[in-house]
């Protein structure tokens, strides 16, 4: 979709090469944890996300160490966060940067 609107980015693959804490909260900024937190991984069903979230800070550690917890895609423009594959909301963030 980034290639097909003529948009530059970056990709990473977090299982290769998983962010740092403070990359995490680079990414957040005002964004809560729980909003990226993909509670169907397998992950968060192993550490019983359903039932109750840990704190936010917690879960900052958490993304860090684990990006199976992470909705994807991450794409941030701007300093606006989308998570997980919402065209509508991609579509956005690329009308708003361009």
């Amino acid at each position: 979709m980034l290639s097909q609107a003529g948009v530059s980015y970056k990709s990473r693959e977090l299982f290769r090469e998983p962010l740092t804490e403070s990359e995490v909260r680079a990414i957040l900024g005002t964004h809560s944890p729980r909003d990226v937190v993909s509670l169907r991984s397998r992950k968060a069903r192993e550490l019983s996300f359903r039932e109750q979230l840990p704190d936010d800070e917690t879960l900052i550690r958490l993304l860090a160490r684990e990006p199976g917890l992470w909705r994807h895609p991450i794409i941030t423009v701007g300093g606006k966060l989308s998570v997980g594959y919402n065209a509508e909301s991609i579509g956005k963030l690329i009308e708003a940067d361009g």
